[in-house]
């Protein structure tokens, strides 16, 4: 990926590790995408997290700057040692986890985490690399082929460590924030039992928890039939009803509300589930978490899930109770789109702790065709631009638009329209989403939505200027805030504010710029709207250079 010097920085008096990418990886990237991804990665401050000095670029070669570690990598220690004690085993992922988790929360994923990757400095971890495998795949991303749906693409590069690698990774289709904690389950255990199984055998074994419990010991088949056995009798001694509910939980990733146990359960009552439920957790066959400020979840452990989802199979109503899981959240989507105008934050919080539910869901509405698949990946499209879920989306929207019939306008592919168009900006090719994007707000004017064309409107001139048509831009965007000024929607003005404040920034108008700036805060703030606090005055000063490159500091995105 790079070569690697030792050097001396003499204006500091410091030694520091200069990595310069390997041509071929530099050729593919391209400078400006691998300083801004290199830019994204300096921003992440945390003590398990290598800071980054420098980066820049010296006779076309892409070069980044970081302290010097004079310690080892954790992979010359598990080498050295064979195998760590399970106190540092622990303690280091530990230390990498509280890395990643901050990095997740920033919108960053890793890629390529692998003992190579972690330094340990006095044998504190500290985690190498941010940015760099997701600058080769974010370039990877922009020049994949189009496809049927208008040009879309969906990522098929493989960026990472094969040994280390989640099998969405491996097979080179879009990952998030999983599969580094799928790459941690693999160090850790490569730290620890290195030597019973290796990282390939515990991936394919994964799938059967029952099975690995036993570590393919003859000697611990009795212990493991003694917890199937065990799980087998708790369930029997269940009454019909709860052995119902018991089954019916098996298709909640990640546990559910009271709310949705009730609809996926079929009823019309949430007391008789409650009641239910209560059972089932003083039976310890359920867990209930409460988290503040939410509704309690009810949920499984990970071995009696797959336990109660073979109970399932066996009643036949496997497909039957995955059908309503769908429609549960698909109505959940709907119901955050409508709402998510005026309140994105609080839906963008209540659809990610749903997120793995909302993954199940997708597949079941792929498996019952391309309308249902493209209502929910259309409801999901704010969502994920919010969250940075950015692969995720482009896959889903562009293999369902690919699928659904395009000569008569339709909500559903109108706003799926719009957000593979803002993936795409936001993944730094506005050339190739402004298209998508015309055509969306095209469809919403044909059927007549006010509120949808001003947001369509709004992701044309985001589209515009991330393809750097920038005067065009600021004439969509003072459009826009003219249209949004008319309707009188306070949330939507400031939005469109937001959007002419970063044009003006690019032009270096910074006197309108300010003056706008001190308005979208003001509000914000009032709002608890902590996305649109950042662009202010001395933002705009600072950023001055910034703004040449196309930077978006302001963006609501």
């Amino acid at each position: 990926m790079a070569t690697v010097y030792l050097a001396d920085d003499l204006k500091h008096g410091r030694r520091v590790a200069i990595k310069v990418m390997l041509p071929e990886l530099a050729a593919a990237i391209g400078r400006d995408r691998f300083l801004r991804e290199i830019e994204i990665a300096a921003r992440l401050t945390h003590p398990h997290i290598l800071p980054l000095y420098d980066s820049g670029v010296a006779d076309s070669q892409l070069y980044y700057v970081t302290p010097f570690i004079a310690g080892e990598t954790l992979r010359e220690r598990i080498t050295r040692e064979k195998q760590l004690p399970i106190e540092d085993a622990i303690r280091l992922a530990r230390e990498i986890a509280s890395a990643l988790g901050y990095a997740h929360h920033q919108g960053i994923v890793h890629r390529d985490i692998k003992p190579g990757n972690i330094l340990l400095a006095d044998n504190i971890a500290l985690v190498a690399d941010f940015g760099i495998a997701r600058a080769i795949a974010t370039g990877a991303v922009s020049e994949t082929d189009a496809t049927a749906a208008g040009g879309l693409t969906s990522p098929g590069m493989m960026v990472g460590t094969p040994r280390y690698m989640a099998p969405e990774q491996a097979a080179g289709k879009g990952v998030d924030a999983r599969a580094d904690l799928y790459a941690l389950g693999c160090v850790l255990y490569a730290a620890a039992r290195v030597k019973i199984l290796s990282p390939a055998q515990i991936r394919s074994k994964l799938d059967d928890r029952f099975r690995l419990l036993t570590g393919g010991s003859k000697t611990a088949l009795p212990r493991h039939q003694t917890l199937r056995a065990t799980l087998q009798w708790s369930y029997d001694q269940l009454s019909e009803d709860e052995q119902r509910l018991f089954r019916q939980l098996s298709v909640f990733a990640g546990g559910s509300t009271l709310d949705l146990a009730t609809r996926v359960a079929g009823k019309s009552s949430e007391f008789e589930v409650m009641d239910i439920l209560a059972h089932l957790v003083d039976k310890s066959l359920v867990v209930v978490e409460k988290p503040p400020d939410a509704d309690s979840r009810y949920g499984l452990f990970e071995t009696v899930r797959q336990f109660a989802q073979e109970r399932l199979t066996e009643s036949g109503q496997a497909d039957d109770t995955r059908q309503r899981h769908f429609e549960a959240f698909l109505a959940l989507a709907e119901e955050a789109y409508k709402e998510r105008i005026n309140q994105e934050e609080k839906w963008a919080r209540a659809l990610e702790s749903d997120h793995d539910n909302l993954r199940a869901a997708l597949e079941v509405a792929r498996h019952n065709g391309p309308g249902p698949h493209l209502q929910m990946a259309g409801a999901l499209a704010w969502f994920w631009q919010v969250r940075s879920h950015f692969i995720e989306a482009r896959e889903h929207l562009t293999e369902a638009l690919a699928a659904s019939p395009t000569a008569i306008p339709h909500p559903a592919r109108a706003r799926a329209l719009w957000g593979v168009a803002n993936t795409i900006t936001w993944q730094g090719d506005g050339a190739k989403a402004l298209p998508l994007m015309e055509e969306a707000l095209q469809m919403w004017r044909d059927l007549g939505d006010a509120q949808e064309v001003a947001i369509a409107l709004e992701g044309t001139g985001w589209a515009q200027l991330h393809g750097g048509n920038n005067e065009t831009a600021c004439a969509t965007f003072r459009e826009l805030l003219k249209i949004q000024r008319e309707g009188g929607d306070l949330v939507l003005i400031n939005r469109a504010m937001v959007a002419l404040g970063q044009a003006l920034v690019v032009l270096e108008q910074l006197d309108e710029a300010r003056k706008l700036s001190h308005e979208i805060v003001a509000f914000s703030r009032s709002r608890g709207d902590r996305r649109n606090e950042q662009p202010n005055a001395v933002r705009a000063e600072r950023d001055r250079e910034g703004s040449r490159r196309g930077d978006a500091n302001l963006g609501h995105g």
